[in-house]
């Protein structure tokens, strides 16, 4: 699915931060579309700070580029940080990476929300890929349109609750 280059990059990634990335969304799922669906990564850390330090020098990132946010998981608010990454292959293609990170206290919980999204029912995955395909491939719908619709399917059709609980800060 990943190009060896991506997951060359990933991998030197994970050892200069010194944690493993754990994958969410559409690449852990049948619906990812390399170098159109972007990889969710989350990073759990005993020392979140130095992560995110390591994160903005490895990755280039200026600091004004990351963004606090805050979860509600396992009924509790977890506070995290955002990084968006656009990787350039030697080709000239792209593949936009995101990555969450949070304190590790909070990894059950985090990723106990996460495995929600984690296996689609057939009819919410079959309806999820004719999007993908209509806005990524086709390109009928924007980019908005595409969000709006995901968020539907995801938020209200799978998991019944109108709205994310995700929220930048």
């Amino acid at each position: 699915m990943l190009s060896r280059e991506i997951k060359d990059f990933l991998n030197n990634l994970e050892d200069y931060v010194n944690a493993s990335l754990t994958y969410f969304g559409s690449i852990v799922r049948t619906d990812f579309i390399p170098g159109k669906s972007d990889i969710d990564a989350a990073i759990f850390s005993d020392n979140p700070a130095s992560t995110i330090e390591k994160l903005s020098n490895y990755l280039s990132v200026p600091r004004s580029d990351i963004i606090p946010f805050v979860i509600v998981a396992g009924g509790k608010s977890v506070h995290g940080n955002k990084i968006k990454y656009k990787y350039t292959t030697k080709n000239g293609s792209t593949q936009m990476l995101e990555f969450l990170v949070y304190n590790k206290k909070y990894q059950h919980q985090v990723m106990q929300e996460n495995y929600k999204r984690f296996k689609l029912p057939f009819h919410i995955s079959y309806l999820l890929s004719i999007l993908k395909i209509i806005h990524f491939r086709l390109h009928i719908i924007s980019g908005a349109t595409y969000a709006s619709f995901k968020r539907f399917l995801i938020n209200d059709m799978l998991l019944g609750t109108g709205h994310t609980q995700f929220v930048l800060m």
